[in-house]
């Protein structure tokens, strides 16, 4: 309180002088350190999205932050040097940043762990950074408390750090290990070592000799900082917890924390409080929420101040804190409109992508600076920080530098992409088989709807793969189906066969049956035609999302958001809307199943008025009572301002008052999707609230089946 008093006053004397005629006053800047690593000289696996997720995020922070592109360094690849990194600091931020100002550092590579030499750390762990050309010893890495220390150098409040690398000292290869097969699959920010060259404290000969022109201050800024030492006021986020891995996935082109960091930049939603000011914390809330609310296995850190705002400043002088000017505010609370950037007769590009919530097929109009007619496009492509488009209405002439804005916004349902990987044989007496497998399932796949196959060149969704193994003439052969996401899979199923049972083991393996479970007890077994019906199901609720809506529908769970449940344990959900509106709730359950929640025939009257809390169930006549099996379950909520035709639907069981749909999920998906995709955004908005039920696990350890016992 004293510091912004005295600064306050500091203030008003500046204006003073400005009003006598003298200096003028100084204006508080933003600054911007951005460090994306790919290749590394010495390390490895290397990675593939840190530097275009270093673009993206200069992209986000010049249209939603208020930072000037002159104002933002960039350090990629083989510039991203531990000296250059410390030489960048020091002579962009420390000596740049005054008091006032804003600085923002972002770090998106390897991370790694060793010991801590001064047994400071709570855990016994210093965490580092992987420069380009760190290897062998300690000091070529950027220490955390080395990082600190520079931190501890810049002279303002408000000190804002994200990093998108690994800081695990617990978390294994092991975890994702079969994602280092396939450019597909996530890939872990996180170094490991090998044993034969783990990483060593530094002598002093071997700093100097690597960094010949440190000085002795600059050398004890590599030390540990002093136990309470933590001045420099930074506020950061970080990848994930110590017993995770922070990933970058195909999926999401680029790092997962990156990626969901910035669609919470340019969601109002992320304004918690509804200020105008978003702070670091409430961005951390809200990437946080999306990343689990994804399916994510990670969960990023946040440390500091929750005063620090990166979109917007707190202009506090009295122990106020008043609205800002709507000029500081940011872009992240209004539609961001983009330009034009390239027009050929093909088609015109856009300074807008899918950072910006665009979406192909939506419908954008071109307002030309004569305003002599209307010009309509139609989004054909869409990248992360671009999008391509081609008219579809008017003739005028369009102009690089033409604003953009959008008129429709199209909600696409895609088909889910599933590459099949060549059954792998562990021994040459299985390879003949293992490629006739292969095949057989690539045939019972293509029966299926809503399913892309795609090749080694693409990012798919989801990786059916396998292992087929021969002994005495028999096979033992075994597939799974790879969630891409999250670096996860199911249970191996398995089954041994004969050479002349080809074609009857791929019918198995997509068919749904039971098996012994011992006690005369019979356990069913999903089939890979249910599990990848019901993984189209979960992405499409997943895509079914208004990045920018008109009005929040605030949806709660009973024992709060990301909570566990029992099996047998009853669930109430309360909805409050923003404004007047219909309201369907739907559940995808861990048996893969949607069930229509809401309405019902037990409440058929779905529409709530604006500020109206409504709980269901909301009559003693019914109770959502969870039956598993145990896993995660999403409970998607859709609010818009006309009805949705979900009679045109046939549910499994017409007589059920809850209407369940397993073979018309997809159906009712693309329904709902094809309905809105006719409505402004401004008048529908989604809410998903995720949840465990018991624990998460997709089958249980069974031993191999027999086929011919199920022939």
């Amino acid at each position: 309180m004293f510091t912004r008093y005295s600064s306050y006053i500091l203030l008003s004397g500046v204006l003073y002088s400005m009003i006598l005629g003298g200096a003028q006053p100084v204006v508080a800047e933003n600054w911007a350190l951005l460090v994306g690593i790919d290749d590394y000289k010495m390390i490895s696996p290397d990675l593939r999205f840190c530097e275009s997720d270093a673009k993206r995020m200069r992209e986000a922070i010049v249209k939603y932050a208020d930072f000037k592109s002159e104002n933002i360094k960039m350090l990629l690849g083989s510039e991203a040097t531990k000296k250059n990194i410390r030489k960048t600091i020091k002579q962009w931020l420390i000596n740049n940043v005054k008091h006032g100002d804003k600085m923002f550092f972002y770090f998106s590579g390897h991370g790694v762990q060793i010991p801590d030499p001064t047994n400071r750390e709570e855990d016994g762990k210093d965490e580092l950074l992987c420069a380009y050309d760190s290897a062998r010893h300690s000091y070529t890495f950027i220490r955390d408390n080395e990082l600190g220390k520079w931190m501890d150098q810049i002279q303002t409040d408000e000190k804002i750090v994200i990093l998108d690398c690994c800081h695990s000292g617990t978390a294994t290869r092991g975890m994702v290990s079969f994602g280092e097969e396939s450019d597909n699959v996530p890939r872990v920010k996180a170094y490991y070592p090998d044993p034969t060259s783990a990483i060593r404290e530094s002598t002093l000969d071997e700093i100097k000799t690597y960094d010949p022109e440190i000085t002795e201050a600059e050398l004890a800024d590599a030390g540990t900082r002093a136990v309470g030492g933590d001045q420099g006021g930074e506020t950061s986020i970080s990848g994930c917890r110590d017993d995770q891995v922070s990933l970058e996935s195909p999926a999401v082109e680029g790092g997962v924390l990156t990626n969901y960091i910035i669609e919470s930049l340019r969601s109002r939603q992320t304004d918690a409080n509804g200020d105008g000011v978003v702070t670091v914390h409430e961005l951390w809330t809200e990437t946080r929420k999306r990343i689990q609310k994804k399916g994510w296995q990670q969960d990023p850190q946040y440390y500091g101040n929750d005063k620090v705002a990166i979109i917007g400043r707190f202009m506090d002088t009295t122990g106020e804190e008043p609205d800002p000017p709507e000029s500081e505010i940011g872009t992240a609370v209004a539609d961001y409109h983009g330009q034009v950037t390239q027009v050929s007769e093909d088609s015109i590009q856009l300074s807008i992508g899918s950072d910006d919530g665009v979406t192909r097929g939506s419908i954008y109009a071109v307002k030309t600076p004569a305003g002599e007619g209307k010009v309509q496009l139609r989004i054909s492509a869409v990248k992360p920080t671009m999008s391509y488009a081609q008219r579809v209405e008017g003739s005028e002439a369009i102009r690089v530098g033409d604003s953009v804005v959008e008129e429709r916004h199209f909600v696409e349902s895609e088909d889910l992409l599933l590459l099949i990987e060549s059954i792998k044989p562990k021994d040459n007496g299985a390879k003949t088989v293992a490629r006739q497998l292969t095949e057989r399932v690539k045939q019972e796949v293509q029966k299926l709807s809503n399913v892309k196959l795609v090749d080694a060149n693409q990012a798919p969704d989801r990786i059916l793969a396998g292992t087929a193994t021969s002994s005495g003439g028999r096979f033992e052969v075994s597939l799974r189906l790879i969630n891409v996401n999250i670096g996860n899979s199911t249970q191996a199923h398995t089954l041994q066969m004969r050479a002349d049972q080809v074609d009857a083991a791929a019918k198995t393996f997509f068919t749904d049956h039971e098996i012994s479970a011992g006690y005369g007890e019979s356990q069913r077994v999903e089939g890979f035609a249910s599990l990848i019906r019901a993984s189209y199901v979960l992405k499409a609720l997943v895509k079914l999302e208004n990045p920018k809506p008109g009005f929040a529908i605030n949806v709660t769970l009973d024992k709060g958001d990301l909570a566990t449940y029992d099996i047998g344990e009853t669930v109430e959900i309360s909805m409050e809307p923003e404004r007047d509106c219909y309201v369907y709730v739907l559940d995808i359950g861990s048996s893969g199943k949607i069930n229509l929640l809401f309405p019902s025939e037990f409440e058929p009257n779905n529409f709530l008025k604006k500020g109206q809390k409504y709980t269901i169930p909301s009559t003693d006549a019914y109770a959502i009572e969870l039956s598993g099996p145990p896993g995660e379950e999403r409970v998607k909520v859709i609010a818009t301002a006309q009805k949705i035709p979900l009679d045109r639907l046939n549910p499994e069981n017409m007589d059920s008052p809850i209407k369940t749909y397993v073979t018309s999920a997809p159906a009712l998906l693309q329904l709902s999707m094809k309905d809105l995709s006719l409505k402004p955004r401004n008048t529908w908005a989604t809410e998903t609230v995720l949840f465990t039920v018991g624990n998460p696990q997709v089958y249980a350890t069974r031993d191999p089946l027999e086929l011919g016992a199920l022939e």
